[in-house]
């Protein structure tokens, strides 16, 4: 008796890789073909949060958070920004050619921020003040509070 070849076993027989087994993985791969340009364009087009800018914006962000959180007093100038710390350490914020300086007591310098072409600081009212920078052509604009801000002293 003559055992009938099923489709299984066409496809599981140790005979090695037939033309059956080509024609239905190039079928398959025709089949999923058309849409995987639309899914890698529609990935492609979600934003990451692990962009470098972003991240160095964020970065930036927290920094200036954590400085506001630890002075008890801020001092703001057009184009820089002092944190006033109680144990008498003064932390600078100021554009330095093409890049956003970090100073501590009006010494050494760290970099926060590269490729910024304009820095600005504007204070918005007593407790309010509002730092914009351009970084890459784009106006990148926030605004922070705290509950002792002054002007410069003349």
């Amino acid at each position: 008796m003559r055992k009938s070849k099923t489709f299984v076993n066409i496809l599981r027989s140790s005979q090695g890789y037939t033309l059956l087994n080509a024609l239905i993985g190039l079928s398959i791969l025709l089949v999923i073909l058309p849409f995987t340009a639309p899914l890698l364009k529609t990935l492609d087009s979600i934003p990451t949060i692990y962009d470098l800018n972003h991240l160095e914006i964020r970065q930036f962000d927290f920094f200036i958070s954590f400085e506001l959180n630890r002075s008890q007093k801020v001092v703001i100038n057009e184009n820089q920004v002092s944190f006033e710390r109680s144990d008498g350490r003064v932390i600078t914020l100021d554009q330095y050619q093409n890049q956003i300086r970090r100073q501590t007591n009006y010494q050494g310098h760290t970099t926060m921020m590269f490729d910024v072409t304009a820095f600005a600081l504007e204070r918005l009212n007593e407790n309010t003040f509002k730092i914009s920078f351009i970084k890459e052509g784009k106006l990148i604009e926030q605004v922070f509070h705290h509950y002792n801000i002054s002007s410069p002293e003349i």
